[in-house]
């Protein structure tokens, strides 16, 4: 996550006298995954391409609201273990940066 400095004005004349923290999230970018079923018991290894996967930070992925720890591979390539589940069906699959609040586009798994 990162951060800029921002003064605020209404007029173009008076501008705010402290810096306002503006910050702007870059999520991860899903383009594809693969094996995209499974199943009900998990661990079935998914495999995500995409882009800005950050070797640096921990990327999770989300499915429904299971989160399970990222495996990146390169910054176009990281893999998941699926949790286990009760119930059959699609399944909304996202990728984001841990504590970020903004995530990947939905793929159904």
């Amino acid at each position: 996550m990162n951060w800029v400095g921002v003064n605020l004005t209404l007029n173009n004349q008076n501008y705010t006298d402290e810096d306002v923290r503006f910050y702007f999230f870059n999520p991860p970018n899903v383009v594809d995954a693969y094996p995209l079923k499974g199943p009900i018991k998990g661990g079935t290894e998914v495999n995500i391409w995409g882009t800005k996967f950050d070797k640096t930070r921990e990327i999770i992925c989300i499915f429904d609201k299971t989160s399970v720890k990222a495996k990146v591979i390169s910054k176009t390539h990281l893999t998941c273990l699926s949790p286990n589940t009760t119930k059959s069906g699609d399944t909304k699959l996202v990728v984001k940066y841990e504590n970020d609040r903004f995530e990947s586009d939905v793929l159904n798994f």
